[in-house]
């Protein structure tokens, strides 16, 4: 995998994995569509199956989604989902001193992630790059 050059909105390392994150990016976004489960590391098919097992949703929604950082529910069309910045960065003891930081996906009408599955985390990392 070639590494591109350019600026960088932060860096972060969980688990022995270092994510760069350009724009607040999370790319790649698995789901059950796009990548076979068990490719995952062991937080992500937990997750996937986890809520595999907790559907139907009614209506349209999105799929659960495991975006390398943070296992994301089966959501909604046309909702917003988000979580805390301490619960996703639970490593990062300071994010407890932020309540009001959050990151978030988005999905759309049709019951696809907005973004092409990018995760908004610029909260969080704006705090994690000023510490």
């Amino acid at each position: 995998m070639e590494e591109e050059e350019g600026p960088f909105l932060a860096s972060y390392s969980k688990e022995g994995h270092n994510y760069i994150f350009e724009g607040a990016n999370t790319e790649p976004t698995f789901t059950w569509e796009s990548e076979e489960v068990s490719t995952l590391p062991p937080e992500g098919q937990k997750c996937l199956e986890d809520f595999w097992k907790s559907l139907p949703l009614d209506g349209v929604y999105c799929n659960a989604t495991w975006d390398t950082l943070y296992c994301w529910p089966a959501t909604q069309a046309g909702r917003i989902v988000s979580e805390s910045c301490a619960t996703v960065f639970s490593d990062v003891p300071d994010l407890l001193n932020y309540p009001g930081a959050f990151a978030y996906r988005e999905c759309d009408g049709s019951g696809t992630w907005l973004w092409e599955g990018w995760t908004n985390y610029s909260q969080c990392l704006s705090v994690i790059e000023h510490q």
